[in-house]
């Protein structure tokens, strides 16, 4: 397994923001160049973490 950096990533557990767990082993190497030249957008990851976040809350109100 192999943890790569990837802005999209947001997991349940937000120590792990912001990185992505590779598990395909045949393909593994060719993965992690691929998200190694992925642009980390802190922005992206920011509304991964709100979109999260609204999700545990449920439905908002207007209040």
């Amino acid at each position: 397994m192999l943890r790569v950096p990837d802005s999209s990533a947001v997991a349940t557990d937000s120590r792990f923001d912001g990185e992505r767990l590779l598990r395909a082993w045949q393909h593994l190497a060719r993965l992690a160049v691929q998200y190694q030249r992925r642009p980390f957008v802190p922005e992206e990851l920011w509304a991964g973490q709100i979109t999260r976040a609204v999700r545990l809350l449920g439905p908002l109100d207007e209040e």
